[in-house]
């Protein structure tokens, strides 16, 4: 980049400078940002790991077998209720 007189483009000492204070200040708040989401994170997950019945949850919600039983059960419902709302809504 040139000036008008054909001499190269030498930014102030103040741009510098406030320019290098922006960056400071994006770096500390993706640093504040970041803390602040694994704090909550860690908050939750502690709140959520030690509530009364999260070894049943665990148990049940996280289990593969369970899953591959409770699925085509869900799957089948889901069908069975899409299939009565559509014929619900073409009589109407």
């Amino acid at each position: 980049m040139t000036n008008r007189d054909g001499s190269a483009y030498v930014p102030s000492a103040q741009r510098i400078e406030r320019e290098s204070a922006q960056r400071r200040a994006a770096r500390r708040s993706a640093l504040i940002a970041a803390g602040s989401t694994i704090a909550v994170a860690l908050v939750v997950y502690i709140a959520i790991t030690s509530a009364p019945g999260w070894d049943r949850v665990q148990t049940s919600f996280f289990s593969f077998e369970y899953a591959v039983e409770a699925i085509p059960m869900i799957l089948k419902r889901q069908f069975a209720h899409q299939g009565i709302s559509a014929n619900h809504h073409q009589g109407t």
